[in-house]
């Protein structure tokens, strides 16, 4: 049998390498296309109760600090409501005479009506600007909007400024959010917050995604060539307990997986952590979380490849155990009788005398490989030879069940890492053979099946018996590719007993078919 050739254990380790950091990288970039999709699943900020609730506060203080001064109970509400939003919100108050504003030059002309929202001087500025009227009643009304819808944003105000008291009234205001906030903003950490939601099912989504695209990369690949390298036969002697434990884990550590992105994209690490460093930290994140996927689905594959009694005895320690106590013993005794006969059979004289005319016509052929009718002459006299040899060596009636069980005992030390399951008919099979050929070749099968089968898999021999012929059916996984000079040996061997035999491989799968006539 060939082994897994070196090029191919290069193609494995590239393929690991590129899997995990290329894989990386795309989920890291795809963190502004995942701020695009989960920020339509969560809905538009500026109307959300978060930030109703951070409008309303800022409203009614600064509202409050302008009717009454410094003396206000709102006042420390106010300088600290400036101090979180200074870096992103501008605002122009005004009641009569009065005004309090920052950076509200601009906001101003708004409610002079020398600027309109909808001006390039404002959309390029502000993504978001509320104009609200306070009336002597106390009731809010939103003048003009940019950026969420109107008369929703007028009913949740009036919800939330109900609460307030006391009532701000006579008062004009306008707020607006700049265009591009600070990453070290209030605002900043706001928005992406109100975003968490939609964070958790577009990161769901890349875990499933990568899930399933590992999973196929790993199944399409030959198990044989992933076992050549050694820290995944490592990662599979670990005990099927151990990987329960490895599961549990790992999704712990995936449902914090949205907040990395979440922690990435509002720059509060930047705060504290060097960009490089920063990047490196999500790159290593994803591509350990690949690497623990690709580990899961090699676990995943070796169940379906060696099934799940052999996963339980193999890879569990109670299984192991148990194993040990009840392994069955195949030879509790061994007796060997040779009866050696001496008979001179009355062909051999024949045989000689051919083998004598023959060798003058190989004589001939040596002088002149050109004369033809040497060389005929040559062919004859072999076949002759050939058909004496066959008369030779008598067919007797075999029983085909015994000696595959036999051939078995002897190469117990070869099966000890496989498991044999054997469907045989009840009665015993037997056919017409000569008993020296069809143990050679009986060997020499399931010798090559031994030698060529990957570890810890199954090696199915199944007889079938018919009125006119006997089928002996073989299959297993194998390593790598069958050697085509065993495929050639075993054929001859089989047509010289008249039988025919054929193999067909289907990636991982060898399955080998001989049909005996009776």
């Amino acid at each position: 049998m060939k082994k897994v050739t070196g090029i191919q254990k290069v193609i494995v380790r590239m393929m690991i390498i590129i899997l995990i950091s290329l894989g990386a990288i795309v989920v890291y970039s795809s963190y502004p296309r995942m701020r695009e999709e989960a920020s339509k699943i969560s809905g538009n900020f500026y109307e959300s109760d978060l930030f109703f609730w951070e409008l309303s506060d800022g409203a009614h203080a600064l509202g409050a600090t302008l009717q009454e001064g410094e003396s206000s109970d709102f006042y420390e509400i106010a300088r600290e409501w400036n101090q979180d939003y200074e870096k992103d919100v501008d605002y122009y108050i005004r009641q009569g005479d009065q005004v309090l504003e920052s950076n509200g030059q601009q906001l101003s002309r708004v409610l002079n009506n020398e600027l309109t929202l909808a001006s390039s001087d404002m959309t390029s500025a502000y993504q978001y600007v509320i104009v609200l009227q306070f009336d002597e009643e106390g009731t809010v009304n939103v003048k003009e909007l940019l950026g969420a819808d109107i008369d929703a944003t007028e009913r949740q105000l009036r919800n939330h400024l109900f609460n307030y008291s006391p009532e701000i009234k006579g008062v004009e205001m306008v707020f607006g959010v700049h265009k591009i906030l600070s990453t070290e903003g209030l605002m900043n950490l706001r928005m992406e917050n109100h975003l968490e939601s939609g964070y958790i099912f577009i990161v769901a989504c890349y875990l499933i995604g990568i899930t399933l695209i590992v999973l196929t990369i790993v199944f399409i690949t030959p198990f044989s060539w992933l076992l050549e390298l050694s820290t995944v036969r490592g990662l599979l002697l670990i005990p099927l307990e151990l990987r329960f434990l490895f599961v549990i884990a790992t999704a712990i550590a995936s449902a914090f997986a949205p907040m990395l992105v979440i922690l990435t994209q509002t720059n509060l690490w930047e705060i504290t952590m060097n960009p490089v460093l920063l990047h490196w930290v999500n790159l290593v994140c994803w591509g350990g979380f690949i690497a623990v996927v690709f580990v899961h689905s090699l676990y995943l594959k070796e169940f379906f490849v060696i099934g799940p009694w052999q996963m339980i005895r193999r890879h569990t320690i109670i299984g192991q155990l148990v194993y040990f106590w009840t392994r069955p013993k195949v030879v509790f005794e061994t007796k060997t009788v040779e009866n050696v006969i001496f008979k001179e059979d009355p062909r051999v004289e024949l045989i000689m005398s051919r083998l004598e005319l023959f060798k003058e016509s190989l004589v001939k052929v040596k002088a002149s490989l050109e004369n033809q009718d040497d060389v005929e002459e040559v062919a004859i006299q072999l076949d002759s030879i050939l058909k004496l040899c066959t008369l030779n060596r008598p067919k007797t009636s075999i029983n085909l069940t015994k000696l595959v069980s036999d051939t078995l005992v002897q190469l117990e030390q070869e099966y000890l890492p496989l498991e044999v399951k054997l469907r045989f008919p009840e009665k015993m099979v037997s056919i017409q053979a000569n008993e020296e050929d069809l143990k050679l070749w009986m060997e020499s099968l399931l010798h090559g099946i031994a030698a060529s089968s990957l570890p810890k898999t199954r090696v199915y021999l199944e007889l079938v018996d018919t009125e006119e012929t006997v089928v002996l059916t073989t299959r297993s996984v194998i390593e790598s590719e069958v050697d085509h000079a065993w495929e050639v040996s075993l054929d001859k061997l089989a047509d010289y007993q008249g039988a025919r035999f054929e193999t067909l491989m289907d990636g991982d799968l060898l399955k080998t078919k001989t049909e005996f006539k009776k």
